[in-house]
């Protein structure tokens, strides 16, 4: 398993979530 994989993901979530936010 790659934890790195799925820390890319939350972070693309969360860059997805503030640019709606924004």
């Amino acid at each position: 398993m790659v934890p790195r994989q799925r820390v890319v993901h939350m972070r693309l979530f969360l860059c997805v979530f503030v640019f709606y936010m924004c």
